[in-house]
């Protein structure tokens, strides 16, 4: 009976490794990850043609990358930009009504070229939904490639509305004086758990693992 205490301890506490020592960020890049791509050559020039872009996140952090079909290094001009818009209430109704998409988006990150070490920048809608309004939240962490945008978004700078379970997106490249050069909108809602709900999962994981091994051994 003993033994079998132990084990079942065991086995709780190395879900809960599992789960937990992903979420700090010291061995995987992100708890969740998915990739949308984007047919070729619908957008010019080649830096802003979008090749896949990639939504991720973990217990602190979305990440949004863009990767793109032209040499960014060649994007000397602040006329080009990368933004993501963020509906974190998933009502287009509300934010700001993206044309063309039903997304309202209540934030959206942004990126242009105007000099080597160009931040990037999150914004907060307070505008009435079509008017362009919006104030500057914080300046997020971004990676730029060769062939890459790469956002890091913290969760805690998306507090005024909150960030709820799920979040609907849109990718963007945009030309001013142009307009908008590509898009990806993955269509469907993503999900943004909490790490406690993660970590409620691992808990329920190691007692299903439990409970097999005892029943295994009491069949023997």
């Amino acid at each position: 009976m003993l033994r079998r205490g132990l084990a079942v301890l065991a086995l709780l506490f190395l879900a809960l490794v599992a789960v937990v020592i992903p979420l700090s960020g010291t061995v995987m890049a992100a708890d969740y990850e998915e990739l949308f791509p984007d047919p070729p050559g619908d957008a010019s020039p080649s830096y802003v043609d979008i090749n896949y872009v990639v939504y991720a996140y973990d217990s602190e952090k979305i990440t949004f990358l863009f990767s793109v079909r032209g040499d960014i290094n060649n994007c000397y001009n602040s006329a080009y930009h990368y933004r993501v818009y963020m509906d974190v209430d998933n009502d287009p109704s509300t934010g700001y009504q993206v044309p063309g998409f039903p997304v309202g988006a209540e934030y959206f990150v942004s990126w242009n070229y105007v000099g080597p070490t160009s931040p990037a920048k999150l914004f907060r809608y307070v505008g009435s939904g079509s008017d362009w309004s919006w104030d500057v939240v914080s300046n997020p962490g971004i990676f730029i490639g060769s062939y890459q945008v790469k956002f890091d978004v913290q969760k805690s700078d998306l507090s005024n509305p909150g960030l709820g379970s799920e979040i609907n997106i849109l990718y963007e490249t945009y030309v001013e004086g142009e307009g908008r050069a590509d898009t990806v909108y993955p269509n469907k809602v993503l999900p943004v758990p909490e790490p406690s709900l993660l970590i409620a999962g691992g808990i329920a994981l190691g007692v299903g693992i439990a409970f097999i091994y005892l029943y295994r051994r009491s069949m023997v």
